[in-house]
């Protein structure tokens, strides 16, 4: 293989794939670059998953396939860190696809601009089949990040900072960091938040890397449970760390804190059961005790963040449910 093209690890973590799995495989395996590796980690599904991974591994060589009993999308993902061999590593989920050129054009970005991170957006594809560009905002040359910008932006809740997936990572940025496992939800914004950390440099492109598929299976089905207390658990986490290392962005990191109620707000909106009312008021109280810390990013953050200091979230609840029947 030529020196230029050094090997990429993609990882795989998949859970009752079997629908999907080969579809990202395939995109994953027939990349135009010429260097990849593909590591699946199978997270004890229950389905024909393994089945499918084990067929796979016969017909591709650079394919790897490890098996570990259930433990978690996070956990899944430290397995197959630990697995890669690339000098360079990547992510995807098992239900996404990544674009024929996605690793080609990162690596190219990579060297070009002698990057640790490189980022592409992604194109959402609806359960319709239709399918729009989710951007960063970013027209013609990458933006540059450096230092402890990246760190500053993902306080600012940039949506290149949201996502491990679509990013091409050198191996050496992310050793010893590692997923929090037994988290279901924002793990990935809390392990890119740890790697912003270090001191690098990171581009932010124009081009997206992967399709994203949005499914109709949502919060929306369930409802709120106790799993979406992650987001504000990994927000007070962030808020820790900046207290600690970076004081001079604790007013960022009141930001993050008012964005993670406000999430979690956006979700009891879903449906939510009553013993969760108090838990409603406590999110209230600290959006409105966080206001003065609070940047808006998108329009309906305004709505909600408006309502919230009117004390009116609970007739915009209703509407909201309304709305929706």
């Amino acid at each position: 293989m030529k020196k230029e093209y050094p090997l990429i690890s993609v990882i795989i973590p998949a859970y009752n794939a079997e629908a999907t799995i080969r579809r990202a495989a395939g995109s994953v395996l027939n990349q135009s670059y010429e260097n990849v590796e593909l590591v699946v980690v199978n997270d004890g599904s229950k389905d024909s998953t393994r089945e499918i991974l084990e067929q796979l591994a016969v017909e591709h060589p650079n394919f790897r396939c490890v098996h570990q009993e259930n433990g978690g999308v996070s956990k899944a993902r430290n397995t197959g860190l630990a697995a890669a061999a690339g000098a360079y590593i990547a992510f995807l989920d098992a239900d996404d696809e990544m674009l024929p050129s996605c690793l080609e054009n990162l690596f190219r970005v990579s060297r070009e601009e002698d990057c640790d991170i490189v980022a592409g957006p992604s194109i959402r594809v609806r359960p319709d089949g239709s399918r729009a560009l989710k951007g960063y905002g970013v027209e013609g040359e990458p933006l540059i990040w450096q230092g402890e910008e990246a760190l500053r932006n993902s306080l600012k809740d940039h949506p290149a900072t949201y996502s491990v997936w679509g990013k091409l990572y050198r191996r050496e940025v992310l050793e010893g960091i590692r997923f929090v496992e037994g988290k279901r939800i924002h793990e990935d914004s809390f392990f890119l938040f740890q790697v912003f950390g270090r001191e690098l440099k990171m581009a932010v492109c124009a081009e997206p890397s992967i399709y994203y598929y949005m499914t109709a299976q949502s919060a929306s089905r369930s409802g709120f449970s106790d799993k979406f207390l992650d987001i504000l658990y990994f927000a007070e986490e962030k808020a820790k760390i900046v207290e600690e290392k970076y004081p001079e962005y604790l007013p960022l990191a009141k930001n993050v804190l008012a964005k993670a109620n406000m999430a979690l707000l956006k979700v009891m909106c879903l449906g939510a059961d009553r013993k969760y009312l108090p838990l409603e008021k406590q999110c209230c109280r600290a959006v409105r005790e966080n206001a003065r810390y609070f940047i808006p990013a998108i329009r309906v953050d305004k709505i909600l963040f408006a309502v919230i200091r009117l004390r009116l979230f609970w007739l915009y609840k209703r509407l909201y449910r309304l709305l929706r029947r």
